[in-house]
């Protein structure tokens, strides 16, 4: 499965029946659409976040949003535990220790993805040096 984004929403790419099918994710609706060519997807999934935002607005209904901020995990007794000890000796909610917690990784993930991308920018061939150290000067 392939993920797009755009204006906020995401959807997911998959090859059905000889068909690419387009579907907006995290919403209640079902919203959708197939295309043949993989060079048509970013414009159709465009066009169905596109048709999705004024459909809602012509029925005068609020868009699914698609995050309300909230969610279970699922971890070991154990590390739930540990989670909670931590987050008690520090003075602070689980809630606000796991928010801290996944706050930092995301910081870390952008931080390394800006690094690979630079890295990547620097990397082209206007930068090389083509000069020789063996020069001599004439």
């Amino acid at each position: 499965m392939k993920v797009l984004s755009y204006n906020g929403y995401q959807g997911s790419v998959e090859y059905d029946d000889g068909e690419l099918f387009i579907k907006l994710l995290h919403i209640n609706d079902s919203v959708s659409t197939t295309c043949k060519s993989a060079d048509e997807v970013e414009a159709e999934f465009h066009g169905l976040v596109d048709d999705y935002l004024e459909t809602c607005a012509e029925l005068g209904q609020e868009p699914d949003k698609p995050f309300k901020g909230s969610f279970n995990i699922r971890m070991s007794p154990e590390l739930h535990r540990e989670i909670v000890m931590k987050a008690t000796a520090q003075g602070v909610s689980l809630n606000s220790w796991a928010v801290d917690a996944m706050q930092q990784k995301m910081d870390r993930e952008t931080f390394e993805q800006n690094r690979m991308e630079k890295q990547t920018s620097s990397n082209t061939p206007s930068d090389v040096d083509v000069t020789s150290s063996d020069s001599k000067a004439a």
